[in-house]
């Protein structure tokens, strides 16, 4: 299995604040450093890299990030990844900064299409990301460890996710904001949205009575589980209603679904 690590993967040097699962709306600031592996996707335009989606390191040279990113802008040379950051427009001094030298959106993945019929297709949602060079892995900078192949997760289960833009209803975050979301069923997830089919590789998560979501800002980042102290990428954010609304849990992509394929790509792109 392909990931190798200078580090060992899924561990956070510095440890983030997990509460009581603080049940604020938008949930909290981060620990700064806390999500070693969340990256900030961002896109050249008039001269300035603006912060257009989240990503999750899974490797000192590769991240993963939803295909619905790339939307009409799916040229690598466009791109730059910073990790180590907490506050978002300010350069820190644990950041590293990276240009994109790949860009691998998966096969099936159908929402790039211009068929208007197609926009609404949310499965697949998943994208490679190669690093020009690879990152050094500091207390600030460490990889997230793919899920294991079985990775059952029952509803109500805990998750964490992450991300700054226009975190979770409160307008853009200039600070890396968490959350902690429970995994809905499929069915509860299928009847909050009935024109996007809710696949086995997708996952739901979030309270019924709304309040934390991820929003846009957030789109391609992670959703995370811990597991005997290690963490995992159990999700990526793909798509939701309005910012935490109720009755609409966000939608994330299953990593796990995606293992195969996210191995192939990294080993035969050696």
């Amino acid at each position: 299995y392909p990931v190798r690590h200078s580090v060992p993967c899924g561990l956070t040097p510095i440890s983030p604040d997990l509460g009581n699962n603080d049940r604020i709306v938008g949930g909290k600031a981060a620990v700064p450093g806390s999500w070693p592996w969340q990256c900030s996707l961002r896109r050249k335009g008039n001269n300035l890299y603006g912060h257009l989606c989240g990503a999750a390191l899974v490797n000192d040279q590769w991240a993963l990030t939803a295909a619905h990113c790339f939307r009409n802008r799916n040229n690598a040379s466009l791109w730059t990844v910073h990790l180590g950051k907490f506050v978002k427009e300010k350069t820190e001094p644990m950041e590293q900064v990276r240009y994109v030298k790949e860009i691998i959106i998966h096969p099936k993945y159908l929402g790039l299409s211009t068929n208007p019929l197609l926009l609404n297709q949310k499965e697949n949602d998943i994208a490679l990301i190669r690093l020009n060079a690879p990152v050094s892995m500091t207390t600030h900078v460490r990889p997230i460890c793919l899920p294991p192949w079985q990775v059952k997760l029952s509803q109500g289960t805990v998750c964490h996710v992450t991300g700054w833009g226009e975190t979770l209803g409160t307008g853009g975050a200039d600070v890396l904001k968490q959350a902690a979301v429970p995994i809905t069923s499929r069915e509860l997830c299928q009847k909050a949205y009935e024109s996007i089919n809710i696949s086995k590789s997708m996952i739901c998560a979030g309270y019924p009575e709304g309040g934390h979501d991820s929003c846009k800002g957030d789109s391609g980042g992670p959703l995370v589980l811990q597991k005997r102290n290690r963490w995992y990428l159990v999700g990526l954010v793909s798509a939701g209603g309005n910012c935490a609304s109720p009755m609409q849990p966000g939608i994330y992509t299953s990593v796990s679904s995606f293992k195969t394929w996210i191995s192939r790509i990294i080993w035969t792109h050696k």
